[in-house]
């Protein structure tokens, strides 16, 4: 990507890497990849409480992963989020809470992660836990899923305007997929992402027999 001459790339690339063979083996088993519904806590003296919450993601293969990036938008993907509105300019509990996915072939895994203290910390899983609920059984608002689908689709537009981005993002196509997802196509399947898809998919993901927790900070074991 980048001001470059397509030829002499090429030519480089085939005289240093086109020896290379693809291994045909699976890279990763199923069997590999489980869920550990836990509660863990890690002892440290720090001032601020690390909590992640977890609950099953997706493939990165998966034909639902743009619906599950809306409702991640949604939950805490900035801040007019539910997740940043409810915990942290509502009720004050926190200073940072945002909602990632971790994607790999075969599974994944997704998270609501907050910076908190000793005294709210337990609130704070007890909101999440209550917003995972809500959208498994109520769904999101029409309005709700506009607004994400419109900040989802501006962000990867904004975010192409450098060569670094467009390399990435085409790098991490092939490596995942062995072809280039044109952008027209990505903003096709998110336009498609419909109330009902999202509803069925977080009745799927947001199940209490997938929820972890992870949490650091001078807490003690028993609380």
């Amino acid at each position: 990507a980048g001001n470059i001459e397509e030829d002499v790339v090429i030519e480089l690339l085939e005289k240093y890497f086109g020896q290379f063979k693809r291994n045909s083996q699976k890279r990763i088993s199923n069997d590999l990849f489980t869920l550990n519904p836990s509660h863990n806590i890690i002892r440290r003296d720090t001032n601020q409480v690390h909590l992640c919450f977890n609950t099953k993601g997706l493939s990165y293969l998966d034909k639902n992963k743009y619906a599950l990036s809306v409702i991640s938008n949604i939950l805490g993907g900035n801040m007019s989020s539910r997740l940043f509105q409810k915990i942290r300019e509502e009720r004050g509990l926190c200073y940072s809470v945002y909602t990632y996915s971790s994607s790999y072939e075969v599974d994944g895994m997704f998270t609501a992660y907050a910076g908190t203290t000793v005294e709210n910390y337990k609130e704070v899983v007890d909101i999440i836990k209550a917003e995972l609920e809500d959208i498994r059984t109520n769904g999101v608002s029409e309005d709700e899923l506009h607004k994400a689908k419109n900040q989802l689709l501006s962000s990867m537009i904004i975010g192409l305007e450098t060569s670094k981005s467009r390399m990435s993002r085409m790098a991490n196509n092939y490596m995942g997929h062995w072809r280039i997802i044109e952008v027209e196509e990505i903003i096709r399947e998110v336009n498609n992402v419909s109330l009902e898809q999202v509803k069925n998919l977080a009745i799927s993901l947001f199940d209490e027999k997938n929820y972890s927790t992870t949490i650091l900070g001078d807490i003690d074991e028993g609380n």
